[in-house]
């Protein structure tokens, strides 16, 4: 709770039960002063209103306001974090949602090549990006039986790929095909170029942000 109105936010003192989080962020991006305040120290500030220390919203948001007001020393003053460290959450912020975002995209990518390319799961994780090309080079059971062997190889050592042999990719996209209904092999591969597009843009996204935080994390080594 702010103890003024109407001043600067250097000027504004908040009381908080955590000590971290986003709302936490926000008041000290904002040049709040912010204070945190454990449980067992807001039962203690309660019983100043309250003999029977019972719970409510309203009357913490004053216990808060009024500990804030009378008895700041007792509370952890939070301060603002070095702009390095900042800027490091941040990314670290974004390496997370770049992760989760990849997640989803290959779990709907499966879904499409489980409707009439199921052989091609058995290649590896959907997540790697010479699958991806190989996907393009051979984007249906049909085509994956005129595809060259040196096409295949020559993908699989431009993304560096040395697990799996280009023989072995054929033998697997050339398994038998499952039978489909007509338009589903159409409407899939249509979605699946999609969702490639989405990946390789997560992918590069998440290389500049890993780059980003590696400068940040050497600079704070170096200081």
């Amino acid at each position: 709770m702010v103890s003024c109105a109407g001043c600067a936010t250097e000027h504004i003192a908040v009381a908080i039960k955590v000590p971290y989080g986003p709302v936490v962020d926000s008041l000290l991006d904002r040049g709040f002063k912010a204070f945190s305040i454990n449980s067992k120290e807001l039962d203690r500030f309660r019983d100043r209103f309250s003999p029977a220390g019972a719970k409510d919203d309203r009357r913490d948001a004053r216990v808060l306001a009024e500990a804030v007001r009378t008895d700041p020393d007792c509370l952890r003053a939070l301060d603002p974090l070095d702009a390095d460290i900042v800027q490091l959450r941040n990314w670290s912020r974004m390496a997370g949602e770049r992760s989760t975002k990849r997640t989803k995209l290959t779990h709907r990518l499966r879904e499409q090549l489980w409707r009439y390319y199921p052989q091609f799961l058995d290649l590896g994780a959907l997540a790697s990006p010479w699958l991806w090309d190989i996907w393009r080079l051979a984007p249906t059971p049909q085509k994956a039986r005129k595809v060259l062997l040196t096409s295949v190889a020559k993908v699989l050592q431009k993304n560096g790929a040395q697990r799996i042999k280009a023989k072995e990719v054929l033998q697997i996209l050339r398994a038998k095909p499952v039978t489909v209904a007509p338009g589903v092999v159409d409407a899939a591969t249509a979605h699946i170029g999609q969702l490639m597009a989405q990946l390789e843009l997560n992918a590069r996204q998440t290389n500049e942000i890993k780059g980003n935080i590696s400068t940040i994390v050497k600079a704070l080594c170096e200081s």
